[in-house]
């Protein structure tokens, strides 16, 4: 998948010179329909405006999931200038947030989620990924609904790059099994999860590195 360079200049040319405006209003109808129609003509890409992580505000171009897509939002958002007040992110950042949000089922219906008393338990894959399994007591949604919840959840604690790069498979359960549910814990703890397991197989890597011939 490539990108028109022509085309991508002139998105960061218009929003460059919207930046300011949207950033005093991020609810700004005209500008949003704009910005969608550019972000659509560089590929079949989704995106969403808010809060910054550093700046005041932040513009994310996201893959919606596809692996095959995150190169494509990189080099966009590596092509992005300095638009003061505004940071850019190639995939949904981490949100910082009470694990509560709302979602539209599959009849667009408004469903509210409070996924703070959730559970998990990572299970590890060969190659380093992991099958996630989440206990959902307080969801009451159909199966399809109860499944996209649950990944947005998911999604929502790790971010959508760790999302696409290790979580295999997200698996809604009732209740976890006996014998492995003392590995269960909060799912807001999740993504502290990832990064130590990553840490230590970083570690385990650079200790075989100096013990070899």
């Amino acid at each position: 998948m490539s990108i028109s360079q022509t085309r991508l200049r002139a998105f960061w040319d218009w929003f460059a010179s919207v930046a300011a405006e949207l950033g005093a209003n991020l609810e700004d109808a005209k500008i949003l329909a704009e910005l969608d129609a550019r972000v659509r003509s560089l590929g079949d890409l989704v995106w969403e405006v808010g809060p910054g992580i550093v700046e005041s505000n932040a513009l994310t171009i996201s893959p919606s999931g596809r692996p095959e897509w995150l190169a494509v939002t990189t080099a966009i958002v590596n092509a992005a200038p300095d638009c003061d007040g505004w940071e850019f992110h190639p995939a949904k950042p981490p949100k910082d947030f009470d694990l509560r949000f709302t979602f539209e089922d599959r009849h667009g219906r408004p469903v509210d989620v409070d996924a703070s008393g959730w559970q998990y338990m990572l299970l590890e894959l060969p190659g380093g990924a992991f099958d996630i399994v989440v206990r959902t007591p307080s969801l009451t949604a159909d199966e399809d609904g109860t499944q996209l919840a649950t990944e947005i959840a998911v999604e929502c604690v790790v971010g959508e790059r760790r999302m696409m790069e290790y979580i295999h498979e997200v698996i809604v359960a009732d209740e976890f099994e006996p014998e492995i549910a003392d590995a269960r814990s909060s799912l807001r703890f999740l993504a502290d999860h990832l990064t130590s397991l990553f840490k230590e197989a970083a570690d385990a890597d650079k200790g075989r590195n100096r013990h070899r011939p």
